[in-house]
């Protein structure tokens, strides 16, 4: 019950990311990256996190299918920075989510 709650949370919080331009950038303005970061450790909050991280470092591809995709390059400066804070195993998962981005 609570993992699925948890898990309706994460899909409105990207819901909001990926709608006007001006959500992401409220986001950002209140340090929403930094504030969602410490809940990767937590196996239950971890594909959330890296959803809305994932939201936020490519900007374009949902809305130009068409189109190269257009990566913000600060969301992923502070992702990278951030992995000093986290352990291998944690370090691994988020490096292999950036691998991933390309392909999304």
């Amino acid at each position: 019950m609570v993992q699925t709650s948890v898990a309706k949370e994460w899909d409105c919080m990207v819901s909001l990311l990926k709608k006007p331009e001006t959500n992401q950038s409220s986001f950002h303005l209140t340090n929403g990256v930094t504030a969602v970061l410490p809940f990767l450790v937590s196996d239950m909050h971890r594909s959330g996190v890296l959803r809305v991280l994932s939201c936020l470092i490519i900007e374009d591809g949902s809305f130009h299918p068409d189109k190269e995709r257009v990566f913000n390059a600060g969301a992923v400066r502070v992702l990278i920075r951030s992995l000093l804070l986290f352990t291998p195993k944690m370090q691994l998962e988020v490096l292999s989510l950036i691998e991933l981005i390309p392909n999304t």
